[in-house]
Parts: C-alpha cells; sequence; structure tokens
C-alpha cells in the first residue's frame, strides 16, 4: 500500500502510542487489514457494541484508499460485511476526506436504506501548489502578508545570519528532530504540558513515525536557523503528491518578527520547486494564521454508520437529535 497514513506501521505506531492495550478488531479491504478500536457501551439501559476508526488530532485524516467509484462500492460492500461479520450497532469514522472513497461508500449505504449520520468536520486549510513561485507570492498572498513577511525577514537578517535548510536528509537528521521538540517546549506547550517532550508515548509515536517518513523520503524538516541556532521549524511529510505541515513551532521571544511567517513562505518556494508536490495540507485546526496563507478550505466527514437494525435505527435518530440540537448551539454562540 502506498498511502503512508494508510499503510501497517502507521496504525501499529498510532496504537501503541493513544490505543494501547484496547479491544481491537480487523477489517480486511482487499489484500489490506485495517485495525477498529473495539468501545463498549450502553444506551437507555440497552447494551451498545462500536467499531471506531483509530484516528486522533496526531492523524492529518483516516482513509481506506481505493480509486473510482467502483472503490466506493467495495468498501460499501465491504463494510456490509464487516456488519454480518462484527455484528456491531454502528461504526465512527473520523478524519475522512470529503468526497473521497470511504466518505462515498457511507453516503452509498444511506441510499441504500441504511441509518447513516454525516457531518462536515471542521476543515482544514490547503495551499494549492500551481503555476509557479510568483504566480502564488504575488497573488496568493494578500499584500498586507507580502509587506509584513518582508519586515519580517529584513528585520532578522539586521539580527544575524539567517538560514533556511531542510535537515531530513542529513546524518544527524535525529539531532535536528530534538532540537525541533525542544523548541516546541520552550514555548507556551512546554509551559502547560502539552509539547511532544511532556508526552513520552506522544513523543516515541512522532519518533516512530518519522523514521519510517524518512526511510521512505517522505520526511522534510525544515528549520530557519539565526546565527547558528534554530528559531523556527515545520515538520512535514510527503504523501501522494501532498505535504502535510505536520508541527510547526518557533522562538516565541522573537515573535515580534514573525519567525513562522518567514519559514512559511521559505517552504512554500521549496515546495513549488518539487514538481512531485501538489498541495500543502496545513491541518487542523484552522487558525487565523492558517486562513492568510490558504487557497482554499476543504472538509472532513465525522461518520457514523450504524446498523439497519431496530437498535441501529433509532441510534441514529438520537444522534441526530443531538447534532442538530449542537449545530443550533453554536449558530448562537457565533452570533454572540
Amino acid at each position: 500500500m502506498d498511502d503512508f497514513f494508510s499503510s501497517p506501521q502507521w496504525f501499529d505506531a498510532w496504537i501503541k502510542a493513544f490505543a494501547s492495550g484496547a479491544e481491537s478488531r480487523s477489517l480486511s479491504v482487499g489484500d489490506n487489514v485495517f485495525p477498529f478500536l473495539v468501545e463498549r457501551t450502553s444506551q437507555f439501559g440497552i447494551p451498545l457494541y462500536c467499531l471506531r476508526a483509530p484516528a486522533n488530532e496526531h492523524s492529518p485524516f483516516f482513509s481506506i484508499p481505493f480509486d473510482g467509484q467502483e472503490g466506493s462500492a467495495e468498501l460499501a460492500e465491504m463494510l456490509q460485511r464487516s456488519r454480518r461479520q462484527c455484528a456491531w450497532d454502528w461504526l465512527q469514522l473520523e478524519f475522512v476526506p470529503w468526497d473521497s472513497a470511504l466518505h462515498r461508500a457511507g453516503v452509498a449505504l444511506e441510499q441504500k436504506g441504511w441509518p447513516v449520520l454525516v457531518e462536515e468536520h471542521p476543515h482544514t486549510a490547503m495551499i494549492d501548489i500551481e503555476g509557479d513561485w510568483e504566480d502564488y507570492a504575488k497573488g496568493g498572498m494578500s499584500k498586507k502578508l507580502r509587506t509584513n513577511t518582508n519586515r519580517a525577514e529584513n528585520g532578522l537578517k539586521r539580527q544575524g545570519d539567517l538560514v533556511f535548510e531542510e535537515c531530513a536528509s542529513r546524518a544527524d537528521w535525529k539531532q535536528c528532530l530534538a532540537l525541533i521538540f525542544s523548541l516546541e517546549a520552550q514555548g507556551w506547550k512546554g509551559d502547560g504540558d502539552s509539547a511532544i517532550n511532556c508526552k513520552p508515548l506522544e513523543r516515541q509515536f512522532y519518533a516512530d513515525v518519522l523514521q519510517l517518513a524518512r526511510e521512505r523520503n517522505a520526511l522534510r524538516l525544515y528549520t530557519l536557523r539565526l546565527d547558528g541556532e534554530m528559531i523556527a521549524a515545520n515538520i512535514m511529510i510527503i504523501n501522494a503528491e501532498m505535504a502535510y505541515g505536520w508541527k510547526t513551532t518557533y522562538r516565541q521571544d522573537l515573535a515580534k518578527f514573525s519567525p513562522g511567517n518567514v519559514l512559511q513562505r521559505y517552504i512554500l518556494r521549496a515546495l513549488y520547486e518539487q514538481a512531485d508536490v501538489k498541495c500543502l495540507d496545513m491541518l487542523d485546526p484552522v487558525t487565523d494564521w492558517k486562513r492568510r496563507w490558504a487557497t482554499r478550505m476543504e472538509p472532513r466527514a465525522f461518520m457514523r454508520i450504524f446498523a439497519p437494525t431496530i437498535k441501529g435505527r433509532m441510534m441514529c435518530h438520537v444522534a441526530k437529535r443531538r447534532a442538530m440540537r449542537q449545530h443550533t448551539a453554536d449558530g448562537k454562540a457565533s452570533r454572540v
């Protein structure tokens, strides 16, 4: 399987870090096997059995790669078979790319009469790598963003020797990665114990996954150094013509010089020079900073596929009512 984020090694690392010891079931799709987490709960005193896709905020997406409409039909049949084999009450699939084969398979089941709830997950910010760099620099970036980034870069250069570098290809790439983790821990994430270095299992997950990415020549460690000291960094994985900006950080005491903006422009210029990259996915959450750089927003699907039983249809009805109430509440909050 060519898709990095759907490979057995990816799921092995994810489960070891975030679901170690959890009960799981494997679903076969063609020659490939995908793990699903088992969750047993109850509602109104009725026992419920859920299979949940292994995905969280560290996952760029969850998908089962298939091409075209035939792939969607095959996936729909696989989901039906899994119901007969595992007797689940519902499947929970988060971070599913919109209009992917998996998303279309869920829609196909709904059209067959299965109870299905599909909600839009908060969008992910995308930068399409089209044309040449100057096209984006002049048209994709606002005048304010260009001016501010120019000012920031000039300001940093007045502080010392500014160097942009890609470090994943270097022999000492692990030392570079350790510096990136250390840089992240120096900011507000370290103060709040949310930095990677503060979480041993999460750090091991990154180490395992990034080792695999480097073996596949998919890892990029973009850094910005001032007089030899790292001041900003972005961990990126290249997969199927997509670049995923997985983790970015910068020195907080240099915030007035916007090192994140300066690094982002260097990275985009480098990506435009790589013919195999067509898009940069800046991933969730969508912040104002990401919106300033993005050329478009792309939704993700949060899908729940319920069993075509009385219990499954009742659960779907309850879930839809809850989703409607939450949507109404979110709408009121946004108007306050």
